[in-house]
């Protein structure tokens, strides 16, 4: 009978990612935390150097979440069977890049801030706004009201 794995699949579990099926769970957790920081941080500086798109969460999600399934798969071929607190792990984590922070922010009229239907406007009845960024197209920056 043949072998179902491909050549390359096999040969990919020889090399320098051995460690996934060899190293002990509370390691490789703590190692995937590692992970987590490195991913979570990356994402994070991107966003602040204005590459904040739901596309850079994506692929930090991605990336985070593919080293777990990698150890799985790799473990999995190799008898590994306790699977609980990785999964719990990655879901877990996963959140932090599905769930952005500033989404649950409100009050702010900012480019950066979401708006839920209501207006941030500062203006009054009586003139145009002061202030720079003022919700509802009330003025920019230093104009006065009367």
């Amino acid at each position: 009978m043949t072998d179902l794995a491909p050549a390359p699949v096999i040969a990919a579990s020889d090399g320098g990612f051995d460690f996934l099926h060899t190293i002990k769970g509370p390691e490789f957790l703590a190692i995937y935390f590692g992970w987590f920081l490195v991913t979570f941080v990356t994402v994070m500086v991107l966003r602040s150097r204005g590459h904040d798109t739901p596309q850079v969460s994506l692929y930090g999600f991605f990336a985070f979440e593919s080293l777990a399934v990698v150890r799985i798969v790799a473990g999995s071929a190799h008898g590994l069977h306790n699977w609980g607190f990785l999964i719990a792990t990655m879901i877990f984590g996963g959140l932090f890049f599905i769930l952005r922070a500033k989404h649950f922010e409100g009050g702010g009229s900012g480019p950066d801030s979401p708006d839920f239907g209501g207006s941030s406007s500062s203006c009054s009845s009586g003139g145009g706004g002061g202030g720079c960024g003022g919700g509802g197209g009330c003025g920019g920056c230093g104009g006065g009201g009367d």
